[in-house]
Parts: C-alpha cells; structure tokens; sequence
C-alpha cells in the first residue's frame, strides 16, 4: 500500500505544479493505475485558498476528516473509491471556508479505525470538543496518534497518521 501512495502522491504533486486541476489530475492518475495489475489508492488531498479561506477536498476512499470550530466538531466526509479501482472515478470536492480560530484535522484509517467498538470516531470527536486551542497542533497531533495507539491493545496496528492545521 505505501508504495502505491508514493506513486499518486508523486503523480498528484507532478501534475498539480503544472496547474491541471485537481479533479482532472485525480482522474489522470486513475486512468495510469487502472492500467496496472490491481493498483489502488486512497487520496486525501486538501488545497486551501490562503486569500479566500476557502478549503476544497477531495476524498477517494480517504478517512473521515474533522473541522473544530467553537468546540462543535464537524465530519468532513466523501464516499468515493479509492483510485485505480474503476475506470470513471469521479474525484468531486467538498468545499469548506476555514475561519481564524479552526482546527482542521486529517487522519488516516489507522486513526478512526482505531477502536473496534467505535467504528464512527466519537473518542476523536469527543477529544476534540475537549481540546483546547491553547495547545499547539503538533501536541494536538501526537496526543491523537497516542490514544489511537492505545486503542488497538493486543491488536495489529495499521498506519496512523494526523495532521492538524490551526488557522490563525
């Protein structure tokens, strides 16, 4: 799986610095991986407008993401494929205005995940509400990673990984 992501997040980045729009590049590199044998893989991929605020994202096949803003947590979610897995993928975007004071928050499966019994996240939604602002994302993101970490016990740990993006 990981060399598979290296492989679109190599295409995705190669296509988008020549300014193809993210939808068509997203379709682009689809078509490459349904030329494979069974390549696939999940985008999660955010751009956000620094002048405008404006988030636009793209989930194929990707976790959920949160949006925390004024201790309410909102699910940012898309239900997609991954690419490589059908011909006509359609890669539509979630568009979303970020204001000063949000925490966005992208993690991977490996996160929500986590706990077998808590299939929908609410421990990260709940962690979320009770974070405070005053701490920084990088503590945010390790303080995250920590309680899923815990929450696998005895089981095989899949890739976790977050990302937290404070809006100042």
């Amino acid at each position: 799986a990981q060399q598979e992501s290296q492989v679109v997040v190599k295409e995705l980045r190669k296509l988008l610095k020549r300014g193809i729009q993210p939808s068509r590049a997203i379709k682009i590199v689809n078509k490459r991986l349904i030329g494979s044998d069974e390549l696939f893989a999940t985008v999660d991929l955010t751009i956000i407008d620094k002048c405008t605020g404006v988030a636009s994202l793209y989930k194929l096949g990707a976790a959920t993401s949160f949006l925390l803003r004024d201790k309410k947590v909102k699910k940012l979610e898309q239900a997609a494929l991954p690419v490589g897995m059908i011909k006509r993928v359609k890669a539509s975007q979630l568009k979303i205005k970020l204001h000063q004071g949000d925490t966005f928050v992208v993690v991977s499966d490996g996160i929500t995940e986590a706990d077998n019994k808590d299939l929908e996240a609410k421990w990260l939604e709940e962690y979320l509400k009770e974070a405070s602002n005053t701490i920084g994302p990088k503590v945010m993101a390790n303080e995250i990673a920590d309680i899923a970490q815990s929450k696998y016990r005895n089981r095989e740990k899949d890739d976790i990984t977050v990302i937290v993006i404070q809006i100042k």
